[in-house]
């Protein structure tokens, strides 16, 4: 500093003048006047809405690199997800308590995130650092972009999503919306949750050199199970 102050002509320029605790959380805290009002929630597209169908989600959900799976009736979930797992000859697979529900019992190696949760706690995302297949079930789905929703409910960590290297998503298609314009209204007309995840498609990213990788910040793949259970709104 003394050396900034016998070079510099008016060093009092750049120097932020003392203050007491107080004087600084009163400017701190002070309210903002904006010179203008917010725009509030655009709008949704006038024209050219997708259809809420399981067809034009599943569509969408190709397109984003995800994978398929034939609608099933909700008691044939299990059996589902067994071939899922027996197909990817996944090793470690770790399914939510709500996703377990579903299923009605837990297929053939198959952990319960409610148990590992009891005892590392949620803010503990080691334990899912070696999860090959994360079975999880989805709040609501979008058929313009195959985004699905995942709130708190279902995850309370967040971590199991990411850190699996492969998803299983069980899509209710009563659910199903056309927009986010759509899944938004959906989801705010709930009890906000403590966290929402929209996730479409495996990872994917092509920042370096623009070269497309897929599994650098997430599931390596994600493949969805509709189904149906003649529900329309989501679940706690």
């Amino acid at each position: 500093m003394p050396g900034f102050l016998k070079h510099h002509p008016q060093p009092h320029r750049f120097l932020v003048p003392a203050m007491d605790e107080a004087t600084f959380l009163a400017r701190f805290r002070r309210p903002i006047e904006h010179k203008t009002r917010h725009p509030g929630r655009y709008a949704a597209p006038p024209a050219g809405k997708p259809t809420a169908d399981l067809a034009t989600f599943a569509t969408m959900v190709q397109a984003v690199g995800g994978t398929m799976h034939a609608q099933v009736a909700r008691d044939a979930l299990a059996e589902a997800v067994s071939s899922v797992i027996e197909f990817g000859q996944h090793e470690r697979c770790v399914a939510t308590a709500r996703a377990l529900a579903l299923l009605g019992h837990i297929p053939e190696n198959v952990e319960t995130a409610a148990e590992k949760l009891a005892i590392a706690g949620a803010d503990s995302p080691r334990q899912w650092a070696d999860v090959d297949l994360a079975i999880i079930r989805v709040d609501l789905a979008v058929a313009e972009n195959a985004a699905m929703l995942v709130t708190a409910a279902e995850l309370p960590g967040r971590a199991l999503a990411f850190l699996a290297q492969h998803v299983l998503a069980l899509v209710d298609i009563d659910t199903i919306v056309a927009d986010l314009h759509d899944g938004y209204d959906r989801l705010c007309a709930a009890p906000l949750p403590h966290h929402a995840l929209w996730i479409s498609g495996p990872s994917k990213t092509a920042d370096i050199e623009q070269t497309l990788v897929v599994g650098a910040h997430g599931c390596r793949s994600l493949v969805v199970v509709p189904y149906s259970s003649g529900k329309k709104a989501i679940q706690p």
